[in-house]
């Protein structure tokens, strides 16, 4: 009877098992260049959301150069959204694990720059990237860095240097990026206010003022 017992126990058991429900395990079909992609399509279209769902899902999957780009994009999503303090942290999370990493250094230094804080430490940051863009030999790079570098000394009051980077940053423009010129032509244009070089100052804004209205047409 007892053996009988143990059978019918074992037997309601096995039966119960059968009904128990199914546990499966998510598998993310996308890679994490598929995210970054996403990300930055979300991010186009006004999304930052979704936008930061997909970069922290990259984050969560990969945690080689994929996850230092995602931490850049997060920084730069933020700074844009004048979130300064979270863009920073952002920064500093993709140099901990990439202390190379160019957009990285430049992007950081510019927010720094944009508070008027750290100014010190702007100019050693886009100073380290302006180094690695060289070595790079990355030419689009080093006129980005440059412009920033001229942003960071303006701010300082060293306004002959920051003139001379600017005007260094324009020979690397070989890409026609209109609306980063406009912003270089601008910036140059109030080194060269500072300096008292009124005719000059006037025709850098005349040259940001007409890609402006090509930007607008």
């Amino acid at each position: 009877m007892r053996a009988l017992g143990v059978a019918l126990i074992l037997l309601v058991l096995t039966s119960a098992c059968s009904y128990l429900p199914k546990v499966y395990e998510f598998h993310d079909p996308l890679t994490a260049q598929e995210h970054l992609a996403l990300g930055v399509s979300y991010e186009s279209q006004g999304d930052t959301t979704l936008a930061i769902a997909e970069y922290k899902r990259v984050i969560e999957i990969a945690p080689g150069s994929d996850a230092v780009t995602a931490r850049v994009f997060l920084g730069n999503l933020y700074a844009g959204l004048e979130q300064f303090q979270t863009a920073e942290q952002y920064y500093r999370e993709a140099l901990a694990l990439d202390s190379h990493r160019g957009q990285a250094l430049n992007n950081l230094a510019s927010i720094y720059v944009k508070q008027g804080a750290k100014l010190g430490e702007a100019e050693t940051l886009v100073r380290t990237a302006l180094a690695e863009a060289e070595r790079g030999n990355s030419a689009g790079q080093q006129g980005v860095y440059l412009e920033t570098l001229g942003e960071v000394l303006l701010e300082q009051g060293r306004y002959c240097e920051a003139l001379e980077n600017f005007q260094k940053a324009e020979t690397f423009n070989d890409n026609g990026k209109a609306y980063w010129l406009m912003q270089l032509y601008t910036k140059m244009a109030e080194a060269y206010e500072r300096l008292g070089q009124t005719t000059e100052a006037q025709e850098a804004r005349q040259r940001a003022d007409k890609l402006r209205e090509l930007r607008g047409s």
